[in-house]
């Protein structure tokens, strides 16, 4: 009879324990946030209990392809138009910025106050175990120091291996004699594939070969989708395409969990558990010839003959395989490098010739052909001997200004990773900036307190780049009297206002060779090619782009732009796009052309495009 009485005086003595805890301790951070000169930050104004409408419309955006651009809607549209907002995030609450002062504190300043957090493990973890980029503390430590030499050589991309890269690409690009123009193709996806053979080469000492397979499908009439036999499982073509889909289905499930942050937990879905077991025996296989001194033969699975020229290639899992013999570390920290490897230089190249194909940009694609035709020759194909270029050097793709120009004005409006977060991990922090009416107090965050932070919004802002701020000019990373590369303060490298590859200790050791494939794949398209030109009935009539059918997204192309059954080109595409998200801003619905495919790393989901050869 007096269980139950004991058990409610004990649940209710918890309760006001817990009530009495959390006020006292609030009342301590008052007092502390008050001593440190902080101010109460700009709340965003929710319509839901806990934030769940934030969270509700961001998963919306995200499967629009719209999700740092809706974050970014909730900046302007913010009281004050705040650069600091605090969020309610489920369970928590949290902060998000675009203050580059902020951000400097995050990466640089205060570095020592912040770091990735018990959420950034249990949302990478499954997929990515404990590498470097889901590592704090002396587990960072030792995995930074672990990683950095193999970043640290004065060539860390073999050009010859991306020569071959890009001539597998060429061999995708059938050119009409009558007409000089390729064939419609998703540059995205064959973009992809390269970026794919090169990573894997580069870590694992052998390609997985993504498009001579893509190719071999093609000219067989097969797609890399389609189910395969047991008598398959094992064939060279067969692992390239399961590795590809299954490291893509992996991310995107990864991407799901980033945005439900405490809630990660919800996506847990047989599908993604089984690519995450696929990408690790695929790992998994390289790892144990790394480490018994054999040489990978992806195709049949035998050893190879150890010749003097193979064993020399430099492979990054066999150098780093001499510091550590622990096999699930050497699996981490490559599928850890592999993300960077793959995604972040194909998300690069993809919105390079996103943006140079848009007919509003033309004029930038012929000015960087002809930098590129003066600094390193014209294409030349001649008889019985190919295709045939000047060699090229890291040192020389990094003397042409224009190149240097394209590819940092993309890395302005498209950098590859535009949301990240930091938390305090050790005790209570503070941002410089954020706080009061003005904005300009400091801000308090508790103990494991979240704070994203997006470069993609402040590399966007207006009060720092300008009126053109979202405008495409590559121009403004070029000294205007000379046409040199300009790198003075100012130029939005050195002061804090450009982070495409974050700064400080965590700053992406992977980005020269980001660049330097970056760059030459886009000298040699454009060595090749004097036009682009985008198809954009087959991004509009691809059904599985946008989840409208093709034939309701026409419909509405024609309502809105009048009569007539004519099919129109891509600024009145872009026309309708922008009338249909201004209805609609904080979903994004309408012909959302062009979209970004945003797991981790942005990219283009689709780029069909046309060249014209020289």
């Amino acid at each position: 009879m007096y269980a139950p009485i004991a058990i409610l005086i004990i649940i209710c003595a918890y309760v006001v324990y817990r009530i009495s805890s959390s006020a006292r301790q609030s009342r301590l951070e008052a007092a502390e946030a008050s001593a440190k000169g902080c101010e109460p930050p700009t709340w965003f104004q929710h319509g839901w209990l806990f934030g769940l409408d934030f969270m509700y419309n961001i998963l919306r955006a995200d499967v629009a392809g719209r999700a740092p651009a809706y974050l970014k809607e909730c900046f302007d549209t913010s009281d004050n138009q705040a650069k600091t907002i605090r969020f309610a995030q489920g369970p928590s609450d949290g902060f998000v910025t675009c203050d580059p002062e902020n951000i400097k504190a995050l990466l640089l300043t205060q570095f020592s106050d912040y770091g990735l957090g018990y959420l950034r493990i249990a949302q990478f973890g499954p997929a990515f175990g404990s590498g470097v980029f889901t590592q704090d503390g002396k587990a960072w430590e030792h995995s930074r120091a672990l990683l950095r030499p193999q970043f640290n050589r004065e060539q860390i991309l073999n050009l010859e291996t991306a020569e071959t890269n890009i001539q597998n690409l060429m061999k995708h690009l059938d050119v009409e004699l009558a007409t000089g123009w390729t064939q419609e193709i998703d540059l995205q996806r064959l973009i992809v594939n390269l970026t794919l053979d090169g990573a894997t080469e580069f870590l694992f000492g052998e390609s997985v070969d993504a498009q001579l397979t893509a190719l071999q499908d093609r000219n067989h009439g097969q797609t890399s989708n389609r189910p395969l036999g047991k008598d398959q499982l094992h064939s060279h073509a067969a692992l390239a395409r399961l590795f590809g889909q299954n490291f893509d289905n992996m991310m995107r499930g990864v991407g799901y969990r980033t945005r439900m942050l405490d809630m990660y937990w919800l996506y847990d879905t047989p599908s993604f558990r089984r690519s995450i077991r696929g990408v690790h025996q695929f790992a998994d296989h390289y790892v144990q010839l790394a480490l018994s001194n054999q040489k990978p033969t992806l195709d049949t699975g035998s050893l190879g003959d150890g010749s003097e020229e193979s064993s020399s290639r430099y492979t990054f899992l066999t150098a780093l395989a001499a510091e550590t013999q622990d096999p699930v570390v050497l699996r981490s920290q490559l599928l850890n490098i592999l993300l960077a490897g793959r995604d972040t230089t194909a998300g690069l190249i993809g919105y390079i010739f996103h943006i140079l194909s848009l007919p509003r940009n033309e004029q930038w694609y012929r000015w960087l052909r002809a930098a590129i035709i003066r600094d390193f020759g014209p294409y030349q194909q001649s008889p019985g001997q190919g295709q045939s270029y000047r060699p090229i050097s890291t040192a020389s793709l990094r003397t042409c200004p224009e190149l240097l120009a394209i590819i940092h004005e993309t890395l302005r409006l498209y950098p590859p990773v535009p949301i990240n977060s930091r938390l305090p991990l050790h005790a209570s922090a503070t941002l410089p900036r954020g706080g009061g009416p003005d904005g300009q107090s400091p801000v308090f965050l508790r103990k494991g307190e979240n704070c994203d932070y997006s470069v993609y919004i402040m590399q966007r802002r207006k009060d720092i780049w300008g009126p053109d701020a979202e405008i495409f000019n590559p121009e403004r990373w070029l000294d205007r009297q000379d046409g040199s590369w300009k790198t003075a303060i100012g130029s939005g490298i050195d002061d804090g206002r450009f982070l495409p590859f974050n700064a400080g200790p965590r700053i992406c050791m992977g980005m020269n060779y980001a660049i330097t494939q970056t760059s030459v794949v886009v000298v040699r398209l454009l060595q090749r090619f004097e036009a682009l030109e985008r198809c954009v009935e087959r991004e509009v009539e691809d059904g599985k782009f946008s989840g409208v059918e093709p034939e309701e997204r026409w419909r509405k192309l024609r309502s809105y732009l009048g009569t007539g059954n004519g099919k129109r080109g891509i600024d009145d595409v872009v026309a309708i796009n922008d009338a249909e998200e201004k209805e609609n801003p904080r979903t994004g619905q309408g012909i959302t052309w062009g979209r970004m495919k945003y797991g981790v790393v942005i990219m283009p989901e689709r780029l069909w495009v046309k060249f014209r050869e020289a």
